[in-house]
């Protein structure tokens, strides 16, 4: 009976140290499953910082524009004030601010000389070159009623610096002359023009306003058989002379 009161006792103490050694076990697991929870959470929150360091850097790049490049907005407005717009280049050059003593067309180059003053009569000189490979017919035209700046008819016109436009009166090419011509039809002084050859010629003026300093634009129309030409000069010097 002794013997077997001492084995139960002894059985007992052995469940009691198994039982302490498994709840030792078990503390020493969740022990361990809690530290790697924390190290996880710790890895999963340097990772949410790197990504919100991007973030916000994406975000600074996207506000910050060069000045020389507005930023677009998302949801553009529609102004009913229209700012008024700057010339382009090709606007401003529409009326050259400089001389412009030659013109070509039509495998005709014509360069205009000096013109000059006396008293009331103004005379323009030029060279009038044929670059095509065969003789070309040169009809320069003089007066005429249609001798207008918004007309492509008639003779050649000028319009000074002091507001006043004329109608030219005489002209010659080399050696063809037409040098009195009326205002009712325009004067056709024809010239067969010699491949590479420099023909001289002359436009006459007739009692224009003796105050002129310069030409604002010279208008020279002249044909070829077919329609007329009309060249345009611009910004020219004139130079006095005695009679």
């Amino acid at each position: 009976m002794n013997r077997f009161v001492l084995f139960l006792a002894t059985l007992l103490a052995v469940a009691a140290a198994a039982g302490s050694g498994i709840v030792g076990v078990r503390s020493e697991t969740a022990q361990q499953s809690t530290q790697n929870s924390i190290a996880a959470l710790q890895t999963r929150a340097i990772a949410l910082e790197r990504q919100a360091a991007d973030l916000n850097r994406q975000l600074a790049a996207l506000q910050t524009t060069p000045a020389s490049e507005p930023p677009v907005p998302l949801f553009p407005v529609t102004s009913t004030h229209e700012e008024p717009s700057t010339p382009t280049l090709d606007e401003r050059r529409q009326t050259p601010e400089g001389p412009v003593l030659t013109n070509a067309m039509r495998d005709v180059t014509l360069t205009l000389e000096p013109c000059t003053l006396a008293t009331r009569t103004l005379r323009c000189t030029f060279t009038v070159t044929n670059h095509s490979p065969a003789e070309k017919k040169f009809v320069l035209a003089v007066g005429g009623s249609h001798s207008e700046f918004e007309s492509d008819r008639g003779g050649a016109n000028v319009f000074d610096d002091i507001g006043n436009d004329f109608l030219s009166s005489g002209g010659a090419v080399g050696n063809r002359s037409e040098p009195n011509c009326d205002r009712y039809q325009p004067c056709e002084v024809l010239k067969i023009l010699t491949p590479g050859v420099k023909t001289s010629g002359w436009i006459r003026f007739d009692a224009v306003d003796p105050r002129m300093a310069s030409i604002k634009l010279l208008r020279v129309k002249w044909s070829d058989g077919e329609a007329w030409v009309p060249m345009d000069f611009r910004n020219i010097a004139v130079t006095r002379i005695a009679n």
